[in-house]
């Protein structure tokens, strides 16, 4: 998928605002104490953000090929960069899903899900980085 990056869109020496060939754009930033204005998410903190967005919607689609029913779920990751790392070091996901299957069955579609079905998963795997999951199933 091409990354349009059109230098008029550059607005100061550190904001730059970047569109897909398809859908709205996005203003990545730094924050202030690295000079930026914090005006958006920096490069890093988006690569955490489409993990996130992977999992959630590979999710519905390996739940719906192996008829796996839910009411809802939520996802939230926290990753883990220590001040004199340069990049991520460690991930932690919880996921919280509605449904009346047991746990075992949600764990499948998330295990199959990060590692058949998202490949931004897959980089932040392939980069040796370390992921745990908390799984929460509420019974609807």
């Amino acid at each position: 998928m091409p990354v349009q990056l059109p230098t008029d869109l550059l607005r100061s020496n550190l904001d730059l605002r970047i569109k897909p060939a398809v859908g709205a754009g996005l203003e990545l930033d730094l924050p202030t104490d690295q000079n930026g204005t914090n005006t958006g998410p920096t490069a890093l903190e988006l690569c955490v953000m489409s993990l996130a967005g992977c999992i959630t919607t590979l999710f519905k689609t390996v739940a719906g090929k192996h008829n796996f029913i839910y009411k809802a779920f939520r996802v939230e990751l926290e990753a883990e960069k220590p001040k004199d790392a340069l990049t991520v070091t460690g991930l932690k996901g919880k996921m919280e899903i509605v449904t009346d299957a047991d746990e075992k069955e949600a764990e499948t579609v998330l295990r199959l899900t990060m590692n058949k079905a998202c490949p931004v998963g897959v980089i932040f795997e392939n980069a040796g980085i370390k992921f745990e999951w908390t799984l929460t199933v509420k019974k609807t």
